[in-house]
């Protein structure tokens, strides 16, 4: 089971495509006016308001524990706010530290499975943010997004996110817009046309982020004898 936390762009990316269909609806409807443009500023900040909303949470969550803890110590260093702050911050990086340790044994991974199949399987959606979650952190499973370039007519290409593959071996792909990539456009592809990119899907958001800048980089055959881009 690999989590969200491993990777912050991911939980940004994951608030975006939550956010998709609401963005474009009003976005269609806001256009360019001036309460468009705030609208459309309110849902660009919205993962990020998301993922701070999540981080709260499990502040909050592990202050509540981790306080009455320090009241019994004694002398008076953790009765200061600020350091039973910064006590709290290190026990949340710690925890998320052990999960992504555990998440790599073998008795995790059967754990993280299990769970799988019997809830988190079962959660609208989840499966969707898993394999978006995965293919942003650079993880490589079957599952997982992967980046490729689609040739849309003689001349002229476009980057994407191949989200699965079909029995013939056409495949479905996610044409992320720029410069927002938690949106874009879902289209069936055939085989021919679909070439997959030696980068993780990271570097893909990262680029149509900037308006195509480091796609140079992004299309450039990998080194002999280094394998897959990790970066």
């Amino acid at each position: 089971m690999r989590l969200p936390f491993a990777d912050l762009q991911a939980v940004v990316v994951i608030g975006r495509a939550i956010t998709n269909k609401v963005e474009r609806d009003v976005m269609q409807n806001a256009r360019k006016s001036l309460p468009g443009l705030i609208v459309g500023g309110f849902f660009v900040v919205l993962p990020v308001l998301l993922a701070g909303f999540v981080l709260e949470r499990i502040y909050h969550t592990l202050e509540a524990v981790v306080y009455p803890l320090l009241e019994s110590l004694p002398g008076e260093v953790f009765h200061n706010p600020v350091i039973r702050g910064l006590v709290v911050i290190i026990v949340i990086v710690v925890l998320l530290l052990l999960v992504g340790l555990l998440a790599r044994t073998q008795k995790g991974q059967a754990i993280g499975r299990r769970m799988e199949t019997l809830i988190l399987n079962r959660l609208p959606f989840y499966a969707m943010l898993r394999n978006i979650a995965s293919g942003l952190a650079g993880k490589e499973d079957e599952k997982s997004l992967r980046s490729v370039l689609v040739t849309v007519e003689p001349g002229l290409q476009q980057l994407g996110l191949l989200v699965e593959r079909h029995a013939d071996g056409s495949g479905t792909v996610f044409f992320p817009s720029s410069p927002n990539p938690g949106s874009g456009t879902v289209l069936i592809v055939e085989a021919s046309l679909i070439r997959e990119l030696h980068v993780p899907a990271h570097r893909i958001f990262n680029c149509l982020s900037s308006w195509g800048y480091g796609t140079t980089a992004i299309l450039a055959p990998p080194a002999v004898g280094k394998g897959q881009d990790k970066s």
